[in-house]
């Protein structure tokens, strides 16, 4: 399931949920005032409600199944949701009708972004913000959306020099 979800396209907006990073980076001091924020915190979608179908599958047999309880045994042309079948008269009423089900509403929330404070010194005031909403159906940790992520550190990186000769 996970192989085919991932060739499944997604918009802009679902894009955009993640949250974003930011960087501040100085070769001298890194200042947030008081009152500034410093948000990367992961978006969600929320569905709406929607009337269930139930898949209907055709046989090859002419027959249409419903699949929670089709057999194992026979083949399929097809999903019947989407052929015509005919009949005496003529006409070509579609199969595999809604019974009315609906689909609850539910939010799918989004992994939270970075910041990263890369300078010698900071003085950091302001607040920092890195949530998410796990949404109903996100309930094991490789579907639960990640928190923020916080990196301090000055930007350089210390070298060894080995002594030379006296």
């Amino acid at each position: 399931m996970n192989a085919y979800a991932a060739t499944i396209g997604r918009g802009i907006d679902e894009k955009l949920t993640t949250g974003g990073t930011i960087n501040l980076g100085s070769g001298g001091d890194v200042i947030t005032r008081a009152g500034s924020t410093q948000n990367v915190s992961g978006g969600s979608i929320a569905y709406q409600q929607s009337a269930g179908a139930d898949t209907k599958l055709l046989g090859v047999d002419g027959k249409v199944y419903d699949l929670s309880i089709a057999p194992n045994n026979i083949q399929y042309a097809g999903f019947a949701t989407a052929i015509r079948t005919p009949t005496r008269a003529g006409a070509s009423p579609p199969v595999g009708r809604r019974k009315g089900g609906l689909i609850p509403s539910y939010v799918d929330g989004a992994s939270a972004g970075t910041i990263s404070v890369q300078a010698p010194q900071a003085y950091l005031l302001g607040s920092m913000q890195a949530t998410t909403t796990p949404g109903l159906f996100q309930r094991s940790a490789s579907t639960l959306p990640t928190g923020g992520t916080f990196i301090l550190g000055n930007g350089t990186r210390l070298r060894h020099r080995a002594p030379g000769p006296s």
